[in-house]
């Protein structure tokens, strides 16, 4: 019996013994004291250690001393009172009775493990999947649209419009991939797009501004219509011309919105369109269908500027990233609690 209780008492599970009608603690290990916050329990009421203690776990407690069954519960909510501060455990439970000599329920022993994490994870995953699906959905309907909408005059120029296109938002989704889909970038986002039409020469393209992450849907709105505008430049523009030169800007107000404004000079001199092709629609409709979003366009003479402008990160309506629906849904971040 010494030994059982050796074992029972270095346990990584939380284990205790209520006695008698009165569930009078014999025996607790040291997990569970330490869960509890106590620190000597031994011949004390369950209802006077824990006196807010849950009516249903309470009940099974109790169920089990009246019918002598045992009890197996998976991933069930408690809610644990300490140090004044409550927090929610999932917690794998088994309660089993312990009879005397005259075959009556003399004593009830409850372990427990915390699955806490267990259920995060599941949880986490789920809302992954949901967010996966619903990003695959939305993409398959830009990709559609990028094909419907796109005119050449010919069908090798149609392929490279449209691969051209569908490559941005490819490059948007990496990025995002690899900061887990918290967010893209600015700054990396708009030098990905460009590095193809200045090989890294700083003398081509200006790129600053102050750190700013993107959400999913800002990041392929803003990543397409950065690929429209330098693909434009490249055959109109700036990008045209050996001393041709691009300057993408950034800034925040005080309330936290994003402005940026991409300008060219150095090109061939600008006339503004007489109609609006595919490129000048998505680049007006870059950010319309986010809420709070809009874009401009300045057809100056020497040299366009487009201006993009996103509402504060704290907007109402702003899209949430795949961390804010988390935190949302009460579930710690993908980097786990704290």
């Amino acid at each position: 019996m010494r030994t059982q209780l050796q074992l029972f008492e270095r346990s990584h599970g939380f284990m205790f013994l209520l006695n008698g009608p009165e569930l009078r603690f014999t025996f607790a290990n040291a997990a569970y004291l330490r869960l509890i916050g106590e620190e000597d329990v031994m011949g004390r009421r369950l209802l006077d250690v824990m006196p807010d203690i849950e009516p249903d776990y309470l009940d099974i407690i109790e169920g089990i001393r009246r019918t002598g069954e045992v009890f197996v519960g998976r991933s069930l909510s408690r809610m644990l009172h300490k140090g004044g501060v409550s927090r929610t455990l999932y917690m794998d439970i088994v309660g089993q009775p312990i009879f005397g000599e005259e075959g009556g329920v003399e004593a009830v022993f409850c372990e427990s493990y915390d699955v806490t994490d267990k259920v995060d994870a599941e949880e986490r995953l789920k809302l992954l999947l949901q967010e996966v699906d619903h990003r695959a959905n939305n993409l398959l309907a830009v990709a559609q649209s990028i094909v419907n909408l796109t005119k050449a005059n010919s069908v090798e120029e149609l392929r490279r419009n449209v691969l051209g296109r569908i490559g941005a938002l490819a490059r948007a989704h990496q990025l995002l991939s690899d900061s887990r889909w918290r967010g893209a970038d600015l700054q990396t986002l708009v030098e990905v797009e460009l590095r193809p039409y200045t090989l890294g020469d700083v003398a081509r393209a200006y790129v600053q501004g102050p750190g700013v992450s993107l959400s999913p849907p800002e990041a392929e709105g803003v990543s397409m219509a950065i690929h429209e505008l330098a693909t434009n430049s490249a055959k109109y523009g700036a990008f045209s011309t050996p001393a041709g030169r691009v300057e993408v800007v950034w800034t925040l107000d005080s309330l936290g919105a994003r402005h940026i404004r991409w300008r060219e000079d150095g090109g061939p001199p600008v006339v503004t369109p007489d109609r609006k092709g595919f490129g000048t629609r998505l680049l007006e409709r870059a950010l319309a269908a986010l809420p709070g979003g809009r874009t401009q366009l300045f057809w100056r003479p020497e040299g366009l500027v487009c201006e993009f402008h996103l509402p504060p990160k704290d907007h109402p309506d702003r899209p949430s990233s795949i961390e804010d629906k988390l935190v949302e849904a009460g579930l710690p971040p993908l980097g786990g609690r704290d």
